[in-house]
């Protein structure tokens, strides 16, 4: 059984800096880790909510180690564990691991690695781009607020602790960047799966019939408006035995994981089987209503687009309960209508709320969210006073389906932003080899969309608020003060300078010097800002919403 601090500072960044394969990332997770358990705090507790336990760090960890602390009162007694403070399923995630692994479950290397697993079965089983989007974090500000926001899920999400964090997180950055010398770039994750093989392979055959699967996935396909498993990921469960040459043989250690894998597929099989007739039955009695069905999925309803697809949704069945709900046309003008601080602020929120586990479209479709949103909303303190009180006097259902007509109506994206944004999807599709559509669509590229399109409305935001944007528009122009802004940042923000001078027809320069101009730039730029923010947001929903809004912006009309 591994030690307790069995890792330095400097061998957990060299670890972080092989797992990412970028160090801004790598920065992130220590700055962070300063604001919760410490980065070497492996077995330190969440104080305030232990000062009743009567054990130090250390006898909690060793009673836990030996079951003396069973694993229920562990799981159930909310006390935040570790460097990243682990709670509730995640921390009963954690001991299962270590348990796995007969390693104490204040293990350095068991929580780096543990790290590792939950971001990569984010992605790999949830569809949550927190692991791609570290890894191609333009700047250790970005990467810290991603790490923050969305894999700490912090308490307080406020701009001055995201500062905050974000400034910790440039300290371990310019201690260690370009110290990781090159060598084995084995990472803790893969050890320790490769430990907890045993290293014995059996020569009983499983007959699995993996094809089988794609079969599976076409059938339902074709069943309800071409709505693909993707998200489920089912096939990836057997991904790991093809590759390593052993889907004939199995190893003792995973009979039971392959068990538990052979339970699922038998499991999507019978909800295959029986959800052709149940959605004919639902077509017959929930869509019929003035509105039009597209072949994609999505619909519109008193002149408000949806769609069907929703990722992370707790429930097998279709809630169609908010159909029928009218839109509060009021929230929707206060915020058309709020200043720019408060419409960002606003946004922030929304995304805000976003976990590992629930998406946009998830909050705003999914009635069992409908209380959850409200309640989270309004613990929001930053949140506008005017949103705040009309969302206390909403219906949770009615907010649900307000909110999602706001998120899928892009007409805040005006003529200039629409412009520099397609400059930019046609580029990449290019690059990329691929059509417009098939780029919406494109997994990878949806998350390089929404990282540089976040980037932009990170520099036109902080121009704005900080009343700089003549300066900062000026400098980035000309080429100064581009540390740790990424090259298609650069190119969308000349483009869109460029654009707002080339409307007035006046020059470059005069747009940036001239006083005369500048209440013209500061109103294109806010235009610009909240076009940039609204499709940052787009991001937080699925990835099936995502590419059909993003497709409804920039592929009609």
């Amino acid at each position: 059984m591994n030690t307790y601090q069995d890792m330095t500072e400097q061998q957990i960044w060299d670890e972080l800096v092989s797992f990412f394969g970028n160090e801004y990332a790598a920065a992130a997770v220590l700055g962070n880790f300063e604001n919760e358990g410490g980065t070497t705090g492996s077995t330190t507790m969440e104080t305030r909510k232990a000062e009743g336990l009567g054990m130090t760090n250390l006898e909690y960890t060793q009673a836990v180690d030996s079951g003396s602390y069973d694993s229920e009162s562990f799981v159930s007694d909310g006390i935040g564990y570790g460097m990243a403070q682990w709670t509730g399923a995640r921390k009963e995630k954690l001991l299962n691991f270590a348990k796995a692994n007969n390693a104490s479950v204040g293990s350095t290397q068991l929580q780096i690695a543990f790290l590792e697993k939950e971001l990569v079965d984010y992605e790999n089983e949830h569809g949550w781009t927190i692991l791609s989007d570290l890894k191609n974090a333009g700047s250790v500000a970005e990467a810290s607020e991603i790490f923050m926001i969305r894999y700490e899920d912090c308490g307080t999400k406020s701009s001055e602790n995201i500062r905050s964090r974000a400034m910790d997180s440039e300290k371990y950055y310019e201690k260690y960047a370009g110290t990781t010398s090159s060598g084995n770039n084995t990472t803790l994750l893969e050890l320790f799966n490769s430990n907890s093989l045993d290293g014995v392979l059996s020569d009983v055959t499983i007959d699995i019939q993996i094809d089988s699967l794609n079969d599976i996935c076409a059938s339902w396909n074709q069943r309800i408006f071409g709505i693909d498993l993707d998200s489920v990921k089912v096939s990836e469960i057997f991904s790991p035995l093809l590759e390593c040459g052993v889907a004939v043989s199995y190893i003792p250690s995973l009979e039971s994981a392959l068990k538990q894998a052979t339970s699922l597929v038998n499991s999507v099989n019978n909800i295959i089987k029986t959800a052709g007739d149940d959605q004919v039955a639902v077509d017959d009695n929930s869509y019929n209503f003035t509105g039009t069905i597209s072949s994609s999925g999505n619909f519109s309803y008193k002149g408000n687009s949806y769609s069907a697809s929703s990722s992370s949704n707790p429930s097998t069945s279709v809630d169609n309960s908010n159909l029928n709900l009218e839109i509060n046309t009021d929230m929707i003008q206060a915020i058309n209508h709020l200043d720019f601080e408060s419409y960002i602020s606003f946004m922030r929120s929304l995304s805000s709320i976003v976990t590992t586990e629930e998406s946009l479209t998830t909050y705003f479709s999914n009635s069992a969210y409908a209380d959850i949103l409200k309640e989270k909303l309004m613990n929001i303190s930053s949140l506008p006073d005017n949103i705040k009180t009309i969302i206390s006097d909403m219906d949770p259902k009615t907010l649900q389906v307000t909110l999602y007509s706001l998120i899928t109506d892009s007409t805040v994206v005006t003529d200039i932003s629409k412009s520099i944004m397609y400059n930019y999807l046609e580029s990449l599709a290019k690059s990329s080899n691929l059509s417009m559509n098939e780029l919406l669509k494109d997994r990878s590229s949806l998350v390089s969309i929404f990282t540089d399109m976040g980037s932009v409305s990170s520099v036109l935001n902080n121009s704005i608020i900080n009343k700089t944007v003549a300066s900062d528009l000026l400098n980035i122009y000309d080429g100064n003060s581009l540390q740790n802004t990424s090259n298609n940042t650069v190119l969308m923000v000349r483009e869109l300078v460029e654009e707002i001078a080339e409307k007035k027809n006046i020059t470059v320069e005069s747009l940036l010097t001239e006083s005369a101009n500048s209440n013209y730039l500061n109103e294109s730029i806010t235009e610009a800002g909240k076009a940039y923010q609204y499709v940052s947001n787009v991001g937080y929903t699925d990835l099936n919403t995502a590419s059909s809004i993003l497709t409804n912006i920039f592929t009609k009309g």
